[in-house]
């Protein structure tokens, strides 16, 4: 793709396959405080028929390029859960693909366990640690009850932490970073960050649609 490479473009994304095998045409996604992030990707490539093992459930970065004057790039990290092929755009194959958390995975499992002489924080840690999660970190402020026994019965492993949590009044948020994303546990407002002030940035186009430089405040 040689007029089509990634350098050039103000969105890109990295996958486990070579650099500029896919271009990042679209994304849209959503994410909650205590929810799993989706992120909804749409995009192209000179090659029509991508092997999908090589990318199914790998990992994947978009980077989004912020305008000068802005701030730095901004990552938006997780794991491909759904890939499939859409009609073509002129010569390029389309693509459609689907951005999860880590903590999907754990949907994808269930169990019926007890839980003896623990917190909720370590029950969680613990069964983040059975499924070779490391990407995680407490910020809790507040001391929990060791409890005599919890259960999980035919439940997902996602469930059942996300039930522990909420009943414990802990939440949960992702940060992204360029290779990884991590779950965040927290129980205060203490645990985010206020956001640095930023630069609005705008240029002026004059009646015949030329731009006449720019400018930031």
């Amino acid at each position: 793709m040689e007029n089509f490479v990634q350098e050039n473009r103000f969105i890109a994304i990295a996958t486990a396959l070579e650099p500029n095998k896919l271009l990042l045409r679209s994304f849209s996604g959503t994410e909650a405080i205590s929810n799993l992030f989706t992120f909804q990707l749409e995009l192209l490539s000179e090659d029509h028929n991508i092997d999908v093992s090589q990318i199914l459930g790998k990992s994947a970065t978009i980077t989004l390029r912020m305008p000068d004057g802005i701030g730095k790039e901004r990552y938006f990290n997780g794991f491909i859960n759904r890939f499939r092929q859409l009609p073509g755009v002129g010569r390029f194959a389309c693509y459609q693909a689907e951005v999860v958390p880590w903590l999907w995975f754990l949907t994808r499992t269930s169990d019926c366990r007890i839980f003896q002489k623990m917190t909720v924080p370590d029950i969680v840690e613990t069964i983040f640690k059975e499924f070779n999660f490391q990407d995680f970190k407490r910020e809790l402020q507040q001391s929990y009850k060791t409890w005599e026994y919890r259960v999980q019965y035919r439940e997902s492993a996602c469930n059942f932490v996300m039930r522990l949590m909420e009943a414990e009044g802990i939440f949960f948020y992702f940060t992204h970073e360029k290779n990884r994303h991590v779950l965040v546990m927290a129980d205060s407002q203490n645990a985010h960050k206020p956001l640095e002030p930023l630069k609005i940035v705008y240029e002026f186009v004059d009646g015949a649609g030329y731009k006449q430089g720019g400018k930031s405040d």
